[in-house]
């Protein structure tokens, strides 16, 4: 990778707990490599409950990944 700069990961809307980020800049490239250096499992699991029992709030971004178990009819 180049052209990016690495910055303090602070402030609103944070998506890790992580304590720097990366920024691209315009021209950033980047290029994929053949080797697995770069672990593909970075998520923490929770329940959903305890999703939906947080008492505080975080200072980084919460998601919900989901699975669609049936189709049907729209109701009111």
């Amino acid at each position: 990778m180049a052209f990016f700069t690495v910055v303090s990961n602070h402030g609103s809307y944070r998506a890790t707990s992580h304590e720097f980020k990366l920024v691209f800049l315009h021209r950033t490239t980047v290029v994929a490599v053949d080797e697995d250096v770069i672990p593909k499992t970075c998520f923490n699991m929770f329940y959903f409950s305890k999703l939906l029992n947080m008492t505080q709030d975080y200072n980084f971004l919460v998601d919900v990944i989901g699975l669609l178990t049936s189709v049907g009819d729209v109701t009111p």
